[in-house]
């Protein structure tokens, strides 16, 4: 039973955080490096002031339970996890016992942070907020676990192609950026769905804040780098596609420029949700030009981050470190009221002198093109 639980923390708690190190470590630098112990108490104490608002966790911690029943199916459905096929002749009560250990494992952060909701509502003496908030915790914790318990034993599913898409494939042509998405939105779903969410909140919520006080540009500035930087997790999954699962790309005859304008294209039209939401709240005591300076300052950040992973075999869990340190030195440069286009001309430069040495000298290794 020992040996069984190891190997299933090892494919689905251990990869599940390695995968997503940059989608933690930004959380964790916006929680804690932004934001003092007072004001975390204050956010908890408003929270559980009632029942009704306990629903703004409730609804993020199921965008995070379907980010991981996401990556529990993806893991399930590869050719190296078919031995796990034959977990469902174990009893019953030991395939529940072992999903419920990796589900709550890889439910910990919620976790943890609702004990603390619970432990501040205790402390207030509301008890309807701590019922509910247990009772959250517990229906998540319950799903993932049924979740993860049905895709062992239905590990063999056939692939259906369904009319819509087979009708949309013969009568259009698509460019390189629809078929990059079009992959992307199907053989990551949770990561997509949840990134696109936690960047589309943080710009919406930065941007109202300019309605209640008046900032200046760096506020706005600096919650767009964390938009911008989560999304950064799309670079490592184009340059998978390029290299691996749309290998004929890579052996075109094609000239640096346009390879680069396909990778812009792409991560425009991934980005289309925040620069819409970006444009349509752009606070109005801001200038239109510092617009421009953020969104040139965005695509500036994917392109560096598109040279970096570029390096050798070097993939995003590798390089987490410093990218987080590049995300604290970007920060530290906003509040010094470096100018914007000034940053993003630099990243550019940067990203333009490593990139085309770095794309003929990279190659994919296997293990990081499963």
């Amino acid at each position: 039973m020992s040996e069984l639980n190891n190997v299933l923390q090892r494919t689905f708690v251990r990869e599940f955080y390695r995968l997503n190190a940059m989608f933690f470590l930004i959380i964790i630098g916006v929680a804690f490096g932004f934001m003092r112990d007072t004001e975390h108490k204050a956010i908890a104490a408003f929270i559980t002031s009632s029942p009704v608002w306990t629903l703004v966790p409730t609804v993020l911690w199921s965008l995070y339970g379907f980010k991981i029943c996401s990556f529990n199916d993806q893991v399930c459905k590869t050719k190296e996890m078919n031995f796990i096929h034959g977990l469902s002749l174990l009893p019953i009560s030991t395939q529940l016992l072992s999903a419920l250990r990796v589900a709550f494992n890889q439910f910990l952060p919620a976790i943890a942070y609702g004990s603390f909701l619970i432990a501040t509502a205790v402390k207030n003496n509301i008890i309807s907020s701590v019922i509910s908030l247990i009772a959250v915790i517990l229906i998540q914790l319950s799903v993932i676990t049924y979740l993860l318990y049905r895709q062992i034993e239905f590990t063999h599913v056939e692939a259906r192609v369904s009319f819509l898409k087979d009708w949309s494939d013969k009568n259009f042509q698509k460019s390189f950026t629809q078929f990059f998405t079009e992959w992307l939105a199907r053989s990551q779903p949770g990561m997509l769905v949840t990134i696109k969410i936690f960047a589309c909140v943080m710009i919406f919520a930065v941007c109202q804040l300019y309605r209640y006080d008046d900032y200046d540009y760096r506020l706005l500035a600096m919650g767009s780098l964390v938009a911008f930087a989560t999304n950064l997790v799309f670079t490592s999954q184009f340059i998978l596609f390029e290299n691996h699962i749309f290998s004929m790309m890579r052996n075109l005859p094609l000239p640096m420029s346009k390879r680069i304008f396909y990778f812009f294209l792409s991560m425009l039209a991934l980005c289309l949700p925040e620069l819409i939401l970006l444009t349509r709240n752009f606070p109005r005591q801001l200038h239109i030009y510092q617009l421009l300076a953020i969104v040139l300052f965005g695509f500036s950040i994917f392109l560096l981050g598109y040279s970096a992973l570029l390096r050798k075999n070097n993939g995003l869990e590798e390089l987490s470190g410093t990218i987080f340190l590049s995300f604290i030195a970007l920060i530290i440069l906003i509040l010094f009221s470096i100018p914007l286009l000034l940053i993003s001309a630099i990243v550019l430069l940067l990203a333009l002198y490593r990139l085309p040495k770095n794309f003929y000298e990279f190659e994919l290794l296997n293990e990081k093109a499963k």
